[in-house]
């Protein structure tokens, strides 16, 4: 009796790596969501979890290691509750800059404010050439050369 292999059988060395490489991908995916999760004693400025176990920041502050560390919100911002990220965002007309301010959106003539409220957009008829950016400065580019009629 012969002992046939079939084309599509793999050696256990491909499929030990190809299973160590999904190990890892898990592993590194879920670890940053575990260092976010508050275990241990209950710090100051945070609440024990209606749910399940550990415990969350209060708004306005958050999650770093087994503290909680005041939010830094600037000027036309309001706190967002979430722990990643700035923690804050900023109000509707305005948008981030650095990471560390909001500015007021500049709208030109021939634009309008979009509903977001971060950007803004072409009145009809007229089109948007180039982009003046968060945060720079009008002067950076020539409105008048910006709208052309269609």
């Amino acid at each position: 009796m012969t002992l046939a292999i079939t084309p599509h059988a793999r050696p256990p060395r491909r499929l030990i790596a190809r299973m160590s490489s999904l190990t890892g991908i898990i592993v590194f995916v879920a670890l940053p969501v575990l260092a976010q999760d508050g275990t241990g004693p209950t710090p100051k400025n945070a609440q024990v979890r209606s749910y399940g176990s550990g415990w969350t920041c209060d708004l306005g502050y958050r999650v770093d290691g087994a503290d909680c560390l005041k939010l830094v919100v600037p000027e036309n911002a309001d706190a967002t509750g979430r722990s990643s990220g700035t923690g804050w965002s900023c109000r509707h007309g305005y948008e981030e800059v650095s990471r560390t301010s909001c500015q007021p959106v500049v709208v030109p003539a021939n634009a309008f404010l979009q509903s977001s409220g971060h950007d803004w957009q072409c009145e009809r008829e007229y089109r948007k050439v180039g982009d003046a950016g968060p945060g720079r400065a009008n002067e950076d580019w020539d409105q008048t050369r910006e709208f052309q009629s269609h």
